[in-house]
């Protein structure tokens, strides 16, 4: 409405006056609004609970968001509090308690409150999902768990993560082979010969 985004019910009720620059969908309970160049949130009810002030900004997750004043990234918890000084480059959602942040040229992994649980020392670092993460280093990949320990103490040339397409295992490729390993690291399909 004369270029201004809100917000309709199932209804098609109007629950947030037409105001913002972009709007987007709720997710977790909360959406992600735009004015004057600047990212805030609003929850179920319509009430501005992070007022537009970021730079950037992702999707809740597990309660917090990821977001951006200039260069750097913190976090912020459903109420708007800041819980994560903004420090980091990267920094990803939260997932499994813990969120992929980057400073410099290396990621590592954090808790809500901002402790370093994994050191910065990845190239690539991905979610966690169901206690295990993709991660690269030197040209290698592989999973680790929360420790930050490879889960079986091999790296691969290639891995994708675990998949329902594969049956939850995951497609990974060492010295030109590519096979199938489950969760501990064990190889369950098309395994090489030694």
């Amino acid at each position: 409405m004369g270029g201004k985004w809100g917000y309709i019910n199932k209804k098609n009720e109007l629950i947030v006056k037409y105001k913002f620059d972009e709007a987007k969908p709720f997710e977790n309970n909360f959406a992600q609004v735009e004015k004057e160049d600047k990212i805030g949130y609003i929850d179920l009810q319509g009430k501005l609970v992070i007022p537009t002030k970021y730079d950037g900004g992702q999707e809740f997750s597990q309660g917090m968001v990821a977001v951006k004043t200039g260069k750097l990234w913190g976090y912020l918890d459903e109420t708007g509090k800041q819980t994560v000084d903004f420090q980091f480059l990267i920094a990803a959602p939260f997932s499994d308690g813990l969120a992929a942040v980057s400073k410099e040229t290396l990621t590592g992994y954090i808790d809500k409150q901002g402790s370093i649980i994994i050191d910065f020392q990845f190239e690539y670092a991905d979610n966690f999902i169901n206690g295990i993460a993709l991660v690269s280093k030197n040209d290698k990949v592989t999973f680790i768990g929360k420790t930050g320990n490879p889960v079986s103490g091999e790296w691969y040339e290639n891995a994708f993560p675990f998949s329902e397409d594969y049956n939850e295992l995951a497609k990974v490729t060492k010295d030109g082979k590519t096979f199938y390993i489950n969760r501990e690291g064990k190889c369950i399909k098309d395994c090489p010969s030694k």
